[in-house]
Parts: C-alpha cells; sequence; structure tokens
C-alpha cells in the first residue's frame, strides 16, 4: 500500500528482524497471561479484549502518542507495541541500525522479558490450580 502511495522506503533488515522478534516475544507472553486468567476465573478473556483495544488505541497505531495526555501517554509506555512501532519505523522508513534504535529496543526487550516471566508464572499457577480443583474437565 506504501509503495502504491509513493512512501519510500530505506529498510533495515537486521532491525527490522529484531524488533519482529522481540515484537513476537511480548505478545507470547501477553497471550499467556490471557490464557491463564481465563483458566483461573473461568470467563471469557478480558485480558485479551483490553489489551487489544488498549494496543491499538495507546500503542500509536491510530495516532502518535504524543497528542496523548500525560496520564495516558505513561501507560502507553507499557505497551509493548508502543516501542515495536517506533522501532520497526525507524527500521523500515529510515533504515536505522540498532544503534540508532536502543532507545526503542531496550524497553520492547525488557517488556518481553516482563511479560514472559509473568505469563509463565501465571500459566503454572493457573494449571495447577485447575489440577487441584478438578476442573480440568471444563477446558
Amino acid at each position: 500500500m506504501g509503495l502504491g502511495l509513493g512512501v519510500p522506503y530505506k529498510v533495515n533488515a537486521l532491525s527490522t528482524a529484531i524488533f519482529l522478534i522481540l515484537y513476537l516475544a511480548s505478545i507470547i507472553g501477553l497471550n499467556l497471561i490471557a490464557g491463564a486468567v481465563v483458566l483461573i476465573v473461568k470467563q471469557g478473556n478480558p485480558i485479551a479484549l483490553f489489551t487489544s483495544v488498549a494496543s491499538n488505541l495507546l500503542g500509536g497505531v491510530v495516532f502518535p502518542i504524543s497528542v496523548l495526555p500525560t496520564w495516558l501517554r505513561y501507560i502507553s509506555y507499557s505497551l509493548s507495541l508502543t516501542w515495536a512501532l517506533s522501532g520497526l519505523r525507524g527500521a523500515m522508513l529510515s533504515g536505522y541500525g540498532i544503534q540508532q534504535l536502543l532507545n526503542y529496543l531496550w524497553p520492547l526487550a525488557t517488556l518481553a522479558v516482563i511479560y514472559i516471566v509473568i505469563g509463565i508464572t501465571l500459566s503454572s499457577y493457573a494449571f495447577t490450580r485447575i489440577l487441584r480443583e478438578g476442573s480440568v474437565h471444563m477446558y
């Protein structure tokens, strides 16, 4: 679509790949958290709904985060999509390398690790709990 509109691309493949891998890792962590919440509360998936809506509105997809009020901007900084989009824009539109994108790379990597650790811990707890309760048959 961008090519059809005349958007000039200067893709740095290595930077792009690193940001995509880190973003996918953070998404895996968030999905582990969402799945564990479903197992624990035995309801629909409120976490997935929240992260989907929040990510799109606060992550810089719809509009730049610079137009958000300060308190919402701080919430957007806790979303991995904010950092991934900023890094991918730099890597794909400007051809920036890793050194130039470190300000976006380290928060994304940190969030990915945090999400995965919380996701694994919460999933382990959820599986232990449903096995103890005997509610495995519900899934």
